[in-house]
C-alpha cells in the first residue's frame, strides 16, 4: 500500500518540506507489457443491458444505444475510490470499494428507490459528483434522458450523501430536477462565490433538421427545451440563470469540461455538439455571463462530436481539447459508413449559417495562447477512432505526459450506407409509417461495430502512438463511458469502463514508472467547493506538468479527485504550485517522487484576483498604415462543378506582392494583384510613411484576370521598372484570352500603360515569374512558371523562358529550355548559385513535383537534379536558398503540405493520382488513391465516384462491395494508361547542402509541419546574431471531405549557436495570422523593414519586429 503523507498548509505562500518515500517502485524496467491487465474477479458485474423492443429502439430513438457513464468518489471517506454506473434501462448500481481491487455492491442498501427517482421509466445517461451541502462527502447526480415525454422521469435526480453509503434523494428541494434531455452535469463555481453551480448539458430532442436547429437559435422564447441550463448555487439552493447568463442555445450536448482555458482565472465551458450544431467554447466573462469563443479562434472542429476532455498533452502549461468524433479508421469501414459530404449542405453551414467548419473526424485543439487553437489530430494520428465516446487525458504509463484512451464500438448502426438505402426504401414503401410486422424485421437488422479500445501513447512531439494492444485493449466491446481512478492506491492510473450488453471492464494498470500524486483539502476535509478547478504545476529538470483538478469529463462520466503525475524515473520534483481559483498561489519545494501527498488548507481563504500574466517584448507587433486599406475578394468560382473529384480548388491561390520603387524617389512601392472580377492595386510609398493609390484605371482593364505572382523589372532599359503579372486560375477553359500574361510600361513617374506588342502569346494558367539573367548580357530575362492546364487537373501547363532582348520580351523555350515543356505543376522557383561554380541554377518546386535544378550549359538549361533529390516528391508551395549553416554555400529550404492533413505519404505508401476517361465519356477523370493495410485504395468513396464514373455503381452494387475493393479492381487496367502522379513527403524540409551535389534531408521541427506552408522569410527577427525563419501558411480550398489545411499562425523557428532551429511559441512572438496565407514581403519604409502577410478573401496584415 501506498504511503500517504498528510501536510498541513502553512500560513506562507512559500514552504519546502522534506518528504518521504513512500512506494519505491522497481526501475528494472519501464513498463510492462500488458500495461493494463482486465481484472475478472472484482465484485462488479454490472451490465448496461439494453435489447431493442418494438416500443423502443434505434428507430424510435436515435440516442437508443448511447450507452451510460461511469464515476469514481470516495463516497464513505475510507481511502479509496468507489464506483458507480448508469444504466439505461435498469437501476443504476453503486459499488464499494474494498481495497485490492475488490468491490461490493451495495445499490439496494445505499437508495431505497434504487438510484431511479421513484420513477420506473426514467433512462440514465451521465453521472456528476458534486458536494452541494458542502459537508465534506461526495453527492452523486444523474442526468436523465430517453424517447419519454418531458417530465418526472425525465427529472435529473441528485442524491445526497448521509456519511454512511446511503444516499437521499433531493433534486426538486435543491432546484437541481431539471427536465430536459440531459446527457451530463458538471459542477463548478462559475461566479467565484465559494460554492458550487452547476452546468446541465442537455439535447434538444429534435433531430435530422439543420434548419430546423439553425432558426431555432434565433427565437430566445422558445429554446429553453432545447438549451442547456446553467444553475447558480444561491445559498444551498440553485437558480436557473441560462437566459441571464447568455447561454441560452440550441443544443444536441454530448461532452463537457469546464475548465480555465484561458487562464483568467474564471471557468469557462467547452461544449461538444453532435449533429450540424458546432461544439462552443463559453468563455466567463467574470460578470456572470459567457461569450462564445471557438469562432474565428480556431479553424475547424469535429462534425458529431461525442465526448471530450481537456487538459495539458504537450507540457507547455497552456491547456488542449480532445473531442472525438466517430470516422471509421480502417478502408472498408469508411467506405461503408462514412456519409458523403453535400458541398450544397456544407456551404449552408459554414456561410449562410456562418458556422466553423465541422468535419467527421476527431479534434486535438492544441492551446497556442492568446485564445487560439490549432486542430492537430491528424498529425497527432489520432483523428480516427471509429464511433467512439470517451475520450480521457492522463498519464497512463507514468512517463510525464498524458496519454489519450478512447472507448469505442457502435450498436445498430443506422449510418451504414447499405442499410440506410434498403431502410429508406421500406419507409418509402410504407410512406414512412411502417406497420408493427415491419417495424419487427428492422429492428435490430442493423449491422453491429464492436471494436476494440484505443490507447494512444504520447510520444511527446505533438504525435501519438497507438499502444491498444500493447497495453492490454484487445477485446471488442460497445463501450461507452469510462472513469480513471488509482483503486488500488499503487501510484497508477486504472480505468473502469461501462459497455453495452457486456460486464463493465476494470483494467488494472501494471505500470512501474514513478508518479506523485496530491489532494486537496480543508482542515482534513474533502472540499470540492474550494479546490475544483485548481491547478497543480510541476517544475523539474527545465521541464513542467501541469494538472488541473476537474472531475466531469471523457463522456457521461466522473473521474478520480487525486491529482495525478507520472514521473518516468525522476526521483524529486524541484517545486510543486498550487494555484486555487480566487486564492494566492502556494508552492512546495523538494518534492520526493513515489507519494501521494494531501495538501491541507485552513478554513480562511488568502483572496486573491487572478491577473492574467501578459508575455512581454513581443517580437512582431501589427501595425496600420495609412492609405494602405487592401482586402482580397476572391470570385466564387466553383472548381468542383467540372471537376468533382478534385482534391483542392485551383481558382483561389492569391494575392501576391511585388515590391520597387516605381517613381525613382528612393522609397518602396508595392503592387497587389487582384482575384478574377476584381483590380489589382499599386500602392505608391509616401514620405509621411503612409501610401497612396495609384493607376487604379490601368488595372481595371484586366479585371477578369486572376492575377498570380508578379515582378518589377526594366524591360526596355529606359531606367525605370515596369510590370509583369501572371494570370491563372481556373475559371476559364485553356486558352482564353484571361490566361494571358500582362506587361505593363511604367512611364518614369510611377503610371503604367498595358503593352500587348512587347509580350509573346501565353494563354496558359500560369503560377510564378522570375527574375534572371540567364545569358549573363546583363538585361533581365524571365522565367514564367505554369501551374495546371485549366480545368484538366492534375494535367500541368507549360512553362517558358522569355529573353529580353532590350526593349521587349521575346519566348525562347523551345531554342534554349525546351526541357520547360513539362516541367511539372509549377508553384514557386529561385536562381541561386548552389554548386558554388560561380553560375547560378535555376530551382523549381511544384505540386506532386520533386525539387528540380536545372543549369545553363552550352546555350541550353538541361536537367541537374541530384539523386537525392528525386526521391522527394510532395505538394512543395516555396523554395528558398539561404546558407542556414553558415558553411559558405546555400541550402535549400522547402514549403511543403504539412504533416497535419488527411493525406500521408512515404516512399512506401506513396499518395497517388490517376487521370484519364475511365468510362470513355470523352471527360477526364481523375482518382486520388492511397496506401493502406498492404493495398492501394480510392480515397473517395462510392457515392462521389459513381458520380463521376457511373459504371462503378454497376460494377459494384454495394457499398459493402465497393470497401472491398482496392483500387485496381475498381478501374482496372485503365489507370496504367493514363497520367500517374504521386507523393512521398508532405513534410516541410530543409535540404543541407552537403558538397558534390549532394543533399541531406531534414524535416523542420513538428511545429513547422501544422499546416502548409506557402513562403518563408529568413532574418535575424530577435537580433540575437543567428539568421531565423519564419515560415506562413494553410490552405483553405480543400474539398468539402478533406479538413482545410488551417492550423497555423505563423511559425517562428529561431536559429540557434547549434545550427539548428528552435520553435517559439506564439504567444511570445506575438504573430497570429490564422487567414489563408499567400504571400509575405518585407518592405522598407523609412529605415525600418516592415512585414507584409497577404490573406486570400481578406484583408492584408502589416508588422513590424
Amino acid at each position: 500500500m501506498m504511503k500517504i503523507r498528510f501536510i498541513r498548509e502553512l500560513p506562507i505562500i512559500l514552504f519546502a518540506f522534506m518528504l518521504s518515500c513512500a512506494l519505491q517502485k522497481s526501475t528494472k524496467e519501464l513498463e510492462r507489457k500488458p500495461l493494463f491487465k482486465q481484472v475478472d474477479n472484482s465484485g462488479i458485474d454490472f451490465v448496461n443491458d439494453l435489447t431493442p423492443t418494438l416500443e423502443l429502439s434505434a428507430f424510435d430513438y436515435i440516442y437508443f444505444q448511447n450507452g451510460g457513464g461511469v464515476a469514481v468518489a470516495d463516497f464513505d471517506q475510507d481511502g479509496f475510490e468507489d464506483v458507480f454506473f448508469t444504466s439505461n434501462l435498469h437501476p443504476d448500481r453503486i459499488y464499494r470499494n474494498l481495497g485490492s481491487l475488490k468491490f461490493e455492491d451495495l445499490t439496494e442498501s445505499a437508495s431505497t428507490d434504487g438510484f431511479s427517482g421513484g420513477s420506473l421509466k426514467s433512462w440514465s445517461t451521465g453521472v456528476a459528483i458534486c458536494d452541494v451541502n458542502d459537508d465534506g462527502y461526495p453527492d452523486i447526480y444523474i442526468c436523465k434522458s430517453g424517447n419519454i415525454k418531458r417530465g418526472r422521469a425525465t427529472e435529473n435526480l441528485l442524491y445526497i450523501n448521509n456519511k454512511d453509503f446511503t444516499f437521499t434523494e433531493k433534486g426538486k428541494e435543491y432546484g437541481l430536477n431539471d427536465a430536459n434531455y440531459s446527457t451530463q452535469a458538471v459542477f463548478f463555481d462559475f461566479d467565484l462565490d465559494g460554492d458550487l453551480d452547476a452546468f446541465i448539458l442537455n439535447h434538444s430532442p429534435l433531430f435530422g433538421d439543420p434548419e430546423l436547429a439553425y432558426q431555432l437559435d434565433k427565437l430566445k422564447n422558445a429554446l429553453k427545451p432545447h438549451s442547456n441550463s446553467l444553475y447558480l448555487n444561491d445559498g444551498g439552493h440553485f437558480r436557473n440563470v441560462t437566459s441571464e447568463a447568455g447561454l441560452l442555445a440550441y443544443s444536441k450536448g454530448l461532452g463537457v469540461v469546464a475548465s480555465d482555458l484561458d487562464q483568467d482565472g474564471w471557468i469557462d465551458l467547452y461544449v461538444a455538439n453532435d449533429f450540424s450544431k458546432p461544439d462552443r467554447l463559453y468563455l466567463n466573462q467574470g460578470d456572470g455571463t459567457f461569450k462564445e469563443g471557438l469562432k474565428g479562434n480556431v479553424g475547424h472542429i469535429s462534425q458529431f462530436s461525442m465526448g471530450c476532455d481537456i487538459a495539458d498533452m504537450n507540457n507547455d502549461g497552456l491547456l488542449d481539447i480532445s473531442v472525438v468524433d466517430m470516422a471509421p479508421a480502417n478502408n472498408f469501414r469508411s467506405k461503408t459508413q462514412m456519409p458523403s459530404m453535400s458541398i450544397e449542405d456544407f456551404r449552408t453551414y459554414t456561410e449562410e449559417y456562418d458556422y466553423l467548419h465541422q468535419y467527421m473526424f476527431n479534434s486535438l485543439l492544441l492551446n497556442q495562447g492568446n485564445g487560439k487553437f490549432s486542430e492537430i489530430a491528424k498529425m497527432a494520428g489520432i483523428h480516427k477512432t471509429d464511433w467512439s465516446w470517451s475520450t480521457l487525458l492522463a498519464d497512463f504509463d507514468n512517463d510525464g505526459l498524458k496519454d489519450n484512451v478512447v472507448t469505442n464500438g457502435y450498436m445498430f448502426n443506422r449510418m451504414d450506407n447499405d442499410f440506410s438505402l434498403r431502410f429508406d426504401s421500406m419507409m418509402r414503401s410504407y410512406d414512412r409509417n411502417p406497420p408493427l410486422e415491419a417495424r419487427r424485421d428492422w429492428i435490430d437488422a442493423p449491422p453491429s461495430y464492436k471494436l476494440a479500445n484505443y490507447a494512444w501513447k504520447n510520444m511527446s512531439d505533438l504525435r501519438f502512438q497507438d499502444v491498444s494492444q500493447d497495453w492490454g485493449f484487445s477485446k471488442e466491446s460497445f463501450s461507452n463511458g469510462a472513469a480513471y481512478s488509482d483503486v488500488d492506491n499503487d501510484g497508477d492510473l486504472d480505468l473502469i469502463v461501462n459497455n453495452l450488453n457486456d460486464t463493465a471492464f476494470i483494467f488494472e494498470n501494471t505500470c512501474t514508472n514513478n508518479f506523485l500524486q496530491l489532494e486537496l483539502s480543508t482542515e482534513g476535509r474533502f472540499d470540492l467547493n474550494r479546490f475544483l478547478n485548481s491547478t497543480v504545476t510541476l517544475y523539474y529538470d527545465e521541464e513542467i506538468q501541469l494538472v488541473e483538478f476537474t472531475l466531469s469529463k471523457g463522456y457521461q462520466s466522473s473521474t478520480s479527485n487525486i491529482l495525478h503525475f507520472g514521473l518516468g524515473q525522476l526521483d524529486t520534483v524541484d517545486s510543486v504550485l498550487i494555484q486555487v481559483p480566487g486564492e494566492e498561489a502556494r508552492v512546495i519545494k523538494d518534492v520526493e517522487a513515489n507519494q501521494r501527498l494531501i495538501l491541507d488548507y485552513p478554513d480562511t481563504r488568502k483572496s486573491s484576483r487572478y491577473k492574467r500574466t501578459k508575455e512581454d517584448g513581443h517580437i512582431f507587433i501589427e501595425q496600420v498604415l495609412q492609405g494602405l486599406e487592401y482586402t482580397h475578394k476572391e470570385n466564387d468560382y466553383d472548381d468542383f462543378i467540372k471537376e468533382l473529384l478534385l482534391p483542392h480548388r485551383n481558382s483561389r491561390y492569391g494575392p501576391f506582392i511585388s515590391k520597387g520603387d516605381v517613381n525613382n524617389d528612393g522609397m518602396e512601392d508595392i503592387y497587389i494583384g487582384g482575384a478574377s472580377g476584381q483590380s489589382a492595386a499599386l500602392f505608391i510609398q509616401q514620405s509621411s510613411g503612409g501610401f497612396a493609390s495609384s493607376n487604379s484605371e490601368t488595372w481595371e482593364v484586366d479585371v477578369e484576370s486572376e492575377d498570380m505572382k508578379s515582378c518589377f523589372f526594366d524591360v526596355d532599359n529606359d531606367g525605370d521598372l515596369d510590370l509583369y503579372v501572371v494570370s491563372g486560375g481556373n475559371a476559364y477553359y485553356p486558352g482564353d484570352s484571361r490566361y494571358q500574361d500582362r506587361l505593363y510600361l511604367n512611364n518614369g513617374e510611377g503610371l503604367f500603360k498595358k503593352s500587348k506588342a512587347q509580350i509573346p502569346r501565353l494563354k496558359e494558367s500560369g503560377s510564378i515569374v522570375l527574375k534572371l539573367d540567364y545569358d549573363d548580357n546583363g538585361t533581365i530575362d524571365l522565367f514564367v512558371g505554369g501551374r495546371m492546364k485549366a480545368q484538366h487537373y492534375p494535367y500541368p501547363s507549360s512553362s517558358f523562358l522569355l529573353n529580353n532582348n532590350g526593349t521587349s520580351l521575346e519566348d525562347v523555350t523551345q531554342e534554349r529550355a525546351s526541357v520547360f515543356n513539362d516541367l511539372g505543376i509549377v508553384t514557386d522557383a529561385i536562381y541561386a548559385d548552389i554548386d558554388s561554380d560561380g553560375s547560378e541554377e535555376l530551382i523549381v518546386v511544384g505540386e506532386w513535383m520533386h525539387p528540380r535544378i536545372f543549369s545553363f550549359i552550352d546555350g541550353q538549361f538541361s536537367e541537374s537534379t541530384p539523386e537525392s533529390l528525386k526521391s522527394e516528391t510532395g505538394w512543395w508551395n516555396t523554395i528558398h536558398a539561404y546558407d542556414l549553416d553558415g558553411d559558405g554555400d546555400k541550402d535549400l529550404i522547402g514549403g511543403n503540405l504539412g504533416l497535419n492533413y488527411k493525406y500521408k505519404a512515404d516512399l512506401e505508401k506513396p499518395f497517388s493520382i490517376y487521370a484519364n476517361d475511365f468510362d470513355k465519356s470523352g471527360n477526364l477523370d481523375i482518382v486520388l488513391s492511397y496506401h493502406s493495410e498492404g493495398k492501394e485504395f480510392p480515397v473517395r468513396g462510392r457515392e462521389c465516384s459513381s458520380q463521376q464514373v457511373p459504371m462503378i455503381a454497376e460494377k459494384f452494387p454495394s457499398y459493402k462491395d465497393f470497401g472491398k475493393a482496392s483500387l485496381e479492381q475498381v478501374y482496372g487496367t485503365a489507370l496504367n494508361e493514363g497520367l500517374q502522379l504521386f507523393a512521398t513527403e508532405f513534410a516541410s524540409c530543409i535540404f543541407w547542402n552537403a558538397g558534390s551535389g549532394r543533399f541531406v534531408k531534414q524535416a523542420l521541427p513538428i511545429e513547422a509541419q501544422l499546416s502548409n506552408v506557402n513562403d518563408i522569410l529568413f532574418k535575424d527577427f530577435n537580433k540575437d546574431g543567428f539568421e531565423d525563419l519564419l515560415l506562413v501558411g494553410n490552405m483553405f480550398s480543400s474539398e468539402v471531405e478533406t479538413p482545410r489545411n488551417d492550423a497555423s499562425y505563423g511559425c517562428l523557428l529561431l536559429g540557434n549557436s547549434n545550427g539548428g532551429y528552435d520553435h517559439l511559441p506564439n504567444r511570445i512572438h506575438g504573430l497570429y495570422e490564422s487567414g489563408d496565407i499567400k504571400d509575405i514581403q518585407y518592405i522598407t519604409i523609412g529605415m525600418k523593414d516592415y512585414i507584409f502577410i497577404t490573406n486570400n478573401n481578406d484583408k492584408m496584415s502589416v508588422y513590424t519586429y
